[in-house]
C-alpha cells in the first residue's frame, strides 16, 4: 500500500504564469481523480464462508452418495451408478474452469439424456438439500461485523459466487440459516447467467443490480478466478488469504503465482480499511 500521488509542476512555469494558468496547469498534470468506492461484492466459498477438511470430505462424499441414488432409483446398478457419479463430479469442475455455469435442472437433463435414465431435476434437488451437510460449514471470523459496518457506511453489498456442484436453492437456504443473505443488496449465482468466474457475466449481473459503476466497486475474493474475473469486469480485485489453510492443498500451490503482486488482506477485519484505501488510488475507467 505505498502507491502515492505525487503530480508535479514545472517551476519556470510556475513563478512566470499567473495564478489562474498556474490552477489550470496543476488540474491537467493530475491523475484521473479518485472514484469513491460504491460497492463491495463477494465470493462465497473460502472468503465468506469455508468447511473444515472433515466437512468437505463428509459434502464432496453425499453429493456423489445423492447421484449414485438417484441413478440406482432409475434403474442403473450399483456400480454403474457410482461410477457416473464419480464422472458427474469431474465434469462439473471442468465445465467451471472453461467458464460454463448450466443451471440444476440444465444439469440434470444433460445427465439424463447422456446415461439414458429418467432423473427428475425436482427429487434429485430434494435429495440433494435432504442428505448433503451444507449446514455445517462455518462463516468466516469476522466476517458479519465488517458487512455490517460497510452497510452503515452506505455501500452496496453483493454475493458473487460460482455453483459448481449444488443446486441453487442449497446456497441460498445456506445464506438463509447463517443470516448472511439479508446483508446482502444481491446474490448472483453463476447458475442464475450460466456463465462461471472468471467469465464477466457473473459480476455484470451483480453491477446491474446494484446499479454501480465498475471503477466504483471492490470485489473481495480468495482465487484467482475472483481475480481475474474482477480485473476483466473492471472492478478492482481484493484477494482475502484468511481461510487459505482450509482450502485443498493443489488450489494452494496452484494460485501462488499470481497471488505474490495482489492487494490482499487476511482478516475481515481489515475489509473496510482495505476498501477505504482503494479510494485513494486513481482508476481509468472501464466500461463492460
Amino acid at each position: 500500500m505505498d502507491e502515492t500521488l505525487d503530480p508535479k509542476i514545472d517551476s519556470g512555469a510556475r513563478a512566470e504564469a499567473a495564478p489562474g494558468r498556474i490552477a489550470k496547469s496543476r488540474e491537467e498534470s493530475l491523475e484521473p481523480a479518485s472514484p469513491a468506492i460504491e460497492a463491495l461484492t463477494v465470493d462465497l466459498w473460502y472468503t465468506l464462508i469455508y468447511p473444515t477438511p472433515q466437512v468437505r470430505t463428509a459434502i464432496e462424499g453425499a453429493r456423489q452418495a445423492v447421484w449414485a441414488e438417484g441413478l440406482r432409483q432409475s434403474g442403473c446398478s450399483t456400480r454403474r451408478a457410482q461410477t457416473w457419479a464419480a464422472r458427474i463430479e469431474r465434469a462439473a469442475e471442468a465445465a467451471e474452469l472453461e467458464g460454463w455455469s448450466p443451471s440444476w435442472k440444465e444439469r440434470v437433463d444433460r445427465w439424463s439424456r447422456r446415461i439414458g435414465v429418467p432423473l427428475d431435476a425436482g427429487q434429485l434437488g430434494e435429495l440433494f438439500l435432504a442428505r448433503v451437510p451444507l449446514e455445517k460449514v462455518r462463516v468466516a471470523p469476522g466476517a458479519e461485523k465488517a458487512l455490517d459496518r460497510l452497510r452503515r457506511r452506505g455501500f452496496r453489498l453483493a454475493i458473487v459466487s460460482n455453483v459448481t456442484h449444488e443446486p441453487p436453492q442449497a446456497i441460498r437456504g445456506l445464506l438463509t440459516k447463517h443470516r448472511l443473505g439479508r446483508r446482502f443488496d444481491a446474490v448472483i449465482l453463476s447458475t442464475d447467467v450460466g456463465r462461471a468466474k472468471p467469465r464477466r457475466e457473473p459480476f455484470r449481473r451483480a453491477l446491474l443490480q446494484l446499479g454501480a459503476a465498475p471503477g466504483r466497486t471492490v470485489h473481495i475474493g480468495d482465487a484467482a478466478a475472483d481475480f481475474q474475473g474482477a480485473r476483466g469486469a473492471g472492478i478492482r480485485p481484493l484477494l482475502f488469504t484468511g481461510l487459505n489453510r482450509w482450502k485443498p492443498e493443489k488450489l494452494r500451490r496452484a494460485y501462488r503465482p499470481w497471488m505474490r503482486g495482489a492487494l490482499k488482506v487476511s482478516r475481515w477485519e481489515d475489509v473496510p480499511r482495505a476498501v477505504a484505501f482503494y479510494e485513494t488510488l486513481p482508476t481509468v475507467p472501464r466500461s463492460v
